[in-house]
């Protein structure tokens, strides 16, 4: 058994190499940029007006001054402004030679049809200098970034139609379990409905990941075999939920060496999530996961989505922040690095939320984190620090 670090680091170190591909710029959201982004050309272009109002000589501003002309945001402006001179100026728009200020139309009054007063004690320039965001030939976005709404505009602004992007890692999902039916279908007897599947789908998606869902196999050592044979020669990543524990049927880490791949891990220090296997070979990877829900979303958490982000070049996209708790909070285990479902209040406190164990899996959607108790530690008071991992 290896501890959650040690997995994390072999993990990482057995990613897939990562594939680029070239797509349209309002195509790349979510995505991971596989290019740096450089500017093409200074931002501002040119000293533009920073709101509706009128550009003079900043020496002149509490003379009446004479009105010359009015200059629309796209148009150039075609006279100087010089001493007791006025343009009219829309936000945005290039402001004129000789002006060295900007007052608001708010601050201003109209003496006659081409006089113009200042009505105020004083004004900033409101001019937005040429290149004082950015320069020519600025990196201005890193290559391995996770491209957000914000990403898009910068790299709109600065000419990219176009953007270089990781190919998304290709994921098969199956699960084992003769007790499993599918959420449409009604459980009968011992049957439950398979949630494994669903979350472990959606986590993939949320992850950056192209999705394929191989269906529930029952528990049968060459059904199960014939479905992770297939599924790996079909993907980059496969999970497979259930099975790799210490039952009778659960037969998935010998399986995986029967199918070619080479098992680094079958056990790690976590709770939940003990019995997690993960195997590769030259040309795919398998995390063998435990059946109990809540251990496969921690599991997911915490290893398998570093093995797909971290294939797109990506290096960490998990917000976890040390907050205090809201009340003395115990662990049982302190053998293993606990994960339990906290909720997070207003003023940023952490307090658990109802949680019976690894099969509780409603408490997830009562949860905003998951908070981790260290190797060791059994007891923490309220207002002591906790890293909360947001999900």
């Amino acid at each position: 058994m290896i501890t959650c670090e040690e997995a994390l680091k072999v993990v990482r170190s057995k990613l897939s190499e990562v594939k680029t591909e070239i797509v349209n710029l309002v195509d790349s959201l979510g995505r991971v940029l596989a290019e740096n982004i450089v500017a093409d050309m200074e931002m501002p272009p040119f000293d533009k007006s920073a709101m509706d109002g009128y550009a003079c000589r900043y020496t002149d501003l509490h003379n009446d001054l004479t009105l010359i002309e009015t200059i629309a945001a796209g148009n150039l402006p075609t006279k100087t402004v010089g001493p007791n001179q006025c343009s009219k100026i829309m936000t945005g728009a290039k402001v004129p030679a000789g002006a060295d200020c900007v007052f608001m139309v708010e601050h201003s009054e109209l003496k006659s049809d081409d006089i113009v007063i200042f009505t105020k004690d004083d004004t900033k320039s409101n001019i937005c200098k040429q290149g004082e965001d950015i320069q020519e030939g600025d990196i201005l976005i890193n290559s391995g970034a996770y491209i957000k709404a914000a990403h898009i505009a910068t790299m709109a602004a600065v000419g990219y139609a176009q953007v270089t992007v990781a190919v998304r890692p290709s994921v098969g999902v199956l699960v084992t379990g003769s007790e499993l039916v599918g959420a449409g279908e009604k459980p009968v007897d011992a049957q439950i409905r398979d949630s494994n599947g669903p979350q472990l789908c959606a986590q993939v998606t949320e992850a950056g990941g192209l999705v394929t869902f191989y269906g529930i196999i029952p528990d049968e050592r060459q059904a199960t075999k014939d479905a992770i044979a297939q599924a790996l020669a079909e993907n980059d990543l496969l999970l497979v939920s259930g099975g790799s524990s210490m039952g009778d049927w659960d037969f998935v880490p010998e399986l995986l060496v029967e199918c070619g791949l080479e098992n680094q891990f079958e056990k790690i220090a976590i709770k939940p999530g003990k019995p997690t296997v993960f195997a590769t070979s030259d040309t795919a990877a398998c995390f063998g996961m435990p059946g109990n829900p809540v251990s496969t979303f921690v599991v997911f958490e915490n290893f398998v989505k570093a093995w797909i982000t971290g294939s797109m070049g990506l290096v960490d996209s998990t917000l976890s922040l040390s907050l205090p708790l809201a009340k003395n909070i115990k662990c049982k285990d302190a053998s293993r690095k606990s994960f339990i479902p906290v909720a997070i209040d207003e003023d940023g406190l952490v307090a658990p939320v109802k949680f019976h164990g690894s099969a509780h899996i409603n408490a997830l959607t009562h949860a905003d984190a998951l908070a981790s108790f260290p190797d060791g530690v059994t007891n923490l008071k309220s207002g002591d620090l906790i890293d909360a991992r947001f999900i």
